[in-house]
């Protein structure tokens, strides 16, 4: 049996005030390789079914502190250090997507800006776990919560705060869901299906998802999913 691994994507919505098609974007990103003297730029672009794949390398300057035991005293000694982003640019669901954290998906977004000569237009993604396992039991996935994070909770009118409930019992973790799906954080589902080893998806209000699965199962998974978000 194969190891399962857990991955967290991080997305976004983008679109353009101005129609774009995939080539022009594809060479708008490879006009702008890695430079030396700049200390950024693309390593990395390639295009598969309308969805661009890039890395970028940005060099940041920083200070390290060394002791020099003949003076006794710390000198400072200017080094760099690199930081390599890789994301995703699917057109056709309007997602820009990356395996890296929120801050570094935000460093992306703000370089594509200068990249491109269109305006680009993010958008938080408001995604409702409701509507995310219909659409998923739709395509044959069988699905129960495990685990409910809800921001709010009342308990008898006299108690009120953020709960995280282990879920045993299934018909119990719909109606969570359903009494208090404005204050949902978290949706955490254990799914099987007849295409895929059976895997833990969890969806989080803060524009992310995580993937539980085979290794080999990952972006068949996500790309099947995508189409819900």
């Amino acid at each position: 049996m194969y190891m399962q691994k857990k991955n967290t994507i991080t997305l976004n919505r983008i679109s353009f005030l101005e129609e774009i098609d995939i080539k022009e974007l594809f060479n708008a990103l490879q006009s702008h390789p890695y430079d030396e003297e700049e200390g950024i730029g693309f390593t990395t672009v390639n295009e598969n079914d309308d969805i661009i794949e890039a890395t970028i390398i940005i060099r940041i300057p920083t200070q390290l502190q060394e002791f020099d035991s003949s003076s006794g005293t710390f000198t400072a000694k200017n080094i760099y250090i690199f930081d390599e982003i890789s994301f995703f640019l699917d057109l056709t669901s309007k997602l820009i997507y990356s395996l890296c954290s929120i801050s570094k998906l935000n460093k992306v977004k703000s370089l594509l800006k200068t990249y491109i000569k269109h305006k680009v237009i993010y958008e938080n993604l408001h995604l409702n776990p409701k509507k995310i396992i219909a659409n998923i039991e739709l395509d044959n996935f069988e699905s129960m919560i495990t685990e409910l994070v809800i921001k709010k909770f009342t308990y008898k009118d006299g108690a009120q705060g953020r709960f995280v409930a282990h879920i045993s019992n299934s018909n119990l973790g719909y109606e969570l869901l359903n009494t208090y799906l404005d204050e949902i954080q978290k949706v955490t589902l254990e799914i099987e299906s007849k295409d895929y080893e059976r895997f833990v998806l969890t969806i989080s209000t803060n524009n992310s998802i995580s993937i539980k699965c085979e290794e080999d199962d990952f972006w068949y998974i996500f790309n099947n999913l995508k189409a819900h978000i």
